[in-house]
Parts: structure tokens; C-alpha cells; sequence
């Protein structure tokens, strides 16, 4: 029997055919049999350690705490992903391949690669569940075809760690862990083991758990062995339209959903940033039940008069007297209607001349008009407000438009008329 020695906390991975384990700090090797083993390959520096393997899309990568290389078919191995200047001792750590995509611990958060570009998808450490006891940071993961499973583990004294699953567009917030400041750190999927086969295991402190998925379908909702909590809460974005400084004046609220009979939807809002949770801070918009719902499915609630803010967030609380039964959000509008800012415009005549008068009554005599001219064309081009001023006021703004005719006047004192150039500008001030 031969005999390989990995140092603790190393790993071991199946790739291309070969068992790969870590020999060292930033060395690994390869056997086909468990006795006879290649040369060291070398990874990177010596000063981050190797965390994980992976294989992707025909690569085999090896994780570190500074990025992840790739190992070709002659033993070299290659950078892959460098994240040298996110380094940490958790990098890479349990990285695997979901829907065709590698995701990767990275610091505090997770990376969805797809093999040219990264997209951070969360969720982080901040605060990112439903309740302020439940920020999260993923300890470990496990994939299934319809979903990517990750455990969690608190980030505060009497936080709660827990289950969450993403599909690709967000992660969702499964189960909290039975009692707080519980640590996660084993998870995995079967579909072999128990009477309903698909399972998530996962383990918190000294106990497992397991829930049960679907054998046939991703629709929960036509999986009549499906048992519903009596309530949750679902908690959407903050809702700016796009223009995030602007005050706007929320008008309604239309939602499409399935509200069976024994269930129903109390929708709560907070504005501009404030705590749902505090009773003080949201207020109810209104009850959906069965009875509210029209024949397409829709309920329109509408907000308070007067209702300001330049930020919006829905809470809906889903709730059910028997376990057979959810409500189910299928779509939801929220309109808002934004005030512009009234806009001030000024009109002006500027005479393009040499030696003209000045504002302070002196006599301009290093310009000619023909330079004021081309001055005043490059200002309208400008993309920085500019001051303009008259003997009674200045203002910062822009020139919208301007135009230059040829004008006959009499200065003061004279009978001799002159031909000079006029601008005629408009000007819309800045607030």
C-alpha cells in the first residue's frame, strides 16, 4: 500500500483522471493509483496557501488564497483568475460548479464566474436577511440542478446562521438555524438516501438536518407533498425609479398573485432607508386576501395622500392557516410619479465689438469681438455650468442657444452709425 501525507487542512480532488492532493504550501500531485506519485507542481508563491480544487470547463483549477491557477496537460500550471489584492485565508475555500458556472468565495462575499467575466453575487456579511439578528456569511456549498445550496454561519454575538438556495437570479432565505450563534459548516445533497430520495443536509453545531426537494419538478407549488410555514416574509429592493435624489410621490401599488382560500397577504412599505422591522417605521398598505383578488388575478393598493419619499421598499407578509396552502406573488408595478424642479431661463444680448464698455466702466482692450465670439462658442459646447453676470445679478448655468447678427447702431455722442456683431444668447440656470 503506498502512503502520501497531505499536511492538515489540505485537500484531496478528482480531476482528469488522476487523485490530486496539496503537498505543501503551494505545491501539489497527481497519482492514478495511490502509490505512485508525480513531481511537485508548483502554484504561485509560496506565501498563500492552497484552498481548493475545481474542475471547469476542461480545466482543473487550483483555488488559493490570492486567486486560481490552471494545471495543463504537461504539469504546468498557469493563472487563471488573480485576485491577489483580495486575499484571504477563506478565498476559494469549498468553490464549485453550479449551472455551468464556478462560484467562488471571495472575502466575505461569493463570485459567479463564467469563464471571460465575474459578477459578484452576494450574499455578504452585511446585512442580508430577513431580520437584523440574521446577517450571514457563507460557510460552505453544495449544487443541484435546479438550485446552488449554501449553509451560513453568524456574523454577531446571537446571530442566526441557516440555509439559503440561489436560482441564478437571487438568493432566498430557506430556514434559520434553531438556536443562535450556531455555526454551519457541512452541507451536501442526496438522491438515494430516505423514502423522498432528494435531500439538503446540513449541519449546525453537533445536530443535522435535512429538508426534502421534489423528485419531479421545481414547482413547489405542484409538488402536493410540499408543506408550507404558517408565515414568512418576503422583502423587496429599495425602489428609486432610476433617480435616487429625487422626491417622488408614490401613487399605488398593483399585484398579481394566487391567494388561495385560508391564506392571505398583509403588504407593509418603508421609505427612505428606514428599519421594516420597527413597527413605527412601516406602515400597512393593505390586507390581499381571496376576496380582494379581481378575476385577473390583481389587487391595486394605494399609498397614503401626501406619501413622499425618494426611496420605496414593499414588505409582504405571506401567511396560511393550513400547510397544504401558500399565497404566491406572481408580479407586482409600483408607481411613483417624480416632481421636476422648475427651470429658470434668461435671455441676453452680448455686443461682439472692440474696446467696449465693461460692467466696472472700463474700456475691454485686449479682445477683439471676433475673439469674443469664438469664446462664447466654446462656452455653449461647455459641459460645466458658467457664471453670468449683470449689473444686477450673476447666475451659473448654461447657454442653450445663441445666434449672431449684424446690427446697426449710434454709440453715445456720436452721428456716425456702426455695423457691429450682436449675440443673442439663452441661458438656463443650474440649481
Amino acid at each position: 500500500m503506498g502512503l502520501y501525507e497531505a499536511p492538515v487542512g489540505k485537500i484531496l480532488h478528482i480531476g482528469k483522471g488522476f487523485v490530486w492532493a496539496s503537498n505543501s504550501v503551494n505545491t501539489v500531485k497527481r497519482s492514478n493509483n495511490g502509490t505512485t506519485w508525480s513531481a511537485a507542481i508548483t502554484i504561485g508563491e509560496s506565501i498563500y496557501n492552497i484552498t481548493a480544487f475545481a474542475n471547469f470547463q476542461g480545466n482543473l483549477l487550483v483555488g488559493k488564497e490570492d486567486g486560481i491557477w490552471s494545471i495543463d496537460n504537461n504539469d504546468l500550471a498557469e493563472e487563471y483568475l488573480i485576485f491577489r489584492e483580495h486575499a484571504a485565508p477563506t478565498n476559494c475555500v469549498d468553490m464549485c460548479v453550479w449551472s455551468g458556472m464556478l462560484f467562488i468565495p471571495v472575502q466575505n462575499s461569493l463570485w459567479r464566474w463564467q469563464g471571460s467575466q465575474y459578477k459578484e453575487v452576494g450574499p455578504t456579511d452585511k446585512r442580508n436577511g430577513p431580520a437584523k439578528y440574521w446577517p450571514n456569511k457563507i460557510s460552505k456549498l453544495a449544487s443541484t440542478a435546479p438550485y446552488l445550496y449554501a449553509t451560513t454561519i453568524p456574523v454577531v454575538t446571537g446571530g442566526m446562521g441557516g440555509l439559503m438556495a440561489y436560482d441564478g437570479m437571487g438568493w432566498h432565505h430557506l430556514t434559520a438555524s434553531a438556536k443562535s450563534s450556531r455555526a454551519s459548516w457541512a452541507i451536501c445533497t442526496t438522491s438515494e438516501i430516505g423514502a423522498d430520495q432528494n435531500r439538503v443536509w446540513w449541519s449546525e453545531g453537533d445536530v443535522i438536518y435535512y429538508i426534502t426537494q421534489p423528485t419531479f419538478t421545481n414547482n413547489r407549488y405542484d409538488w402536493t407533498s410540499a408543506d408550507f410555514a404558517s408565515n414568512g416574509v418576503f422583502v423587496s429592493s429599495w425602489f428609486d425609479g432610476g433617480v435616487k435624489d429625487a422626491l417622488k410621490y408614490w401613487n399605488r401599488l398593483v399585484i398579481i398573485a394566487d391567494v388561495p382560500e385560508n391564506t392571505y397577504i398583509e403588504v407593509y412599505y418603508a421609505k427612505d432607508g428606514e428599519e421594516w422591522e420597527t413597527v413605527t417605521s412601516n406602515i400597512q398598505l393593505g390586507t390581499i386576501t381571496s376576496k380582494t383578488l379581481a378575476d385577473s388575478k390583481e389587487c391595486v393598493l394605494m399609498f397614503p395622500d401626501g406619501m413622499t419619499a425618494k426611496s420605496g421598499q414593499l414588505i409582504f407578509k405571506l401567511c396560511t392557516s393550513t400547510s397544504a396552502k401558500t399565497p404566491r406573488i406572481k408580479a407586482f408595478n409600483l408607481e411613483a410619479a417624480v416632481r421636476q424642479p422648475p427651470v429658470y431661463s434668461y435671455s441676453a444680448r452680448v455686443l461682439l465689438a472692440n474696446r467696449i464698455m465693461k460692467m466696472n466702466g472700463s474700456v475691454e482692450t485686449t479682445r477683439t469681438g471676433r475673439q469674443m465670439e469664438l469664446e462664447l462658442e466654446a462656452l455653449e459646447a461647455s459641459e460645466s455650468p458658467i457664471t453670468f453676470s449683470w449689473p444686477d445679478m450673476s447666475i451659473r448655468g448654461f447657454i442653450s442657444f445663441q445666434r449672431v447678427n449684424t446690427e446697426q447702431y449710434a454709440p453715445n455722442g456720436t452721428q456716425t452709425n456702426r455695423w457691429d456683431k450682436v449675440d443673442s444668447l439663452s441661458i438656463i440656470e443650474t440649481k
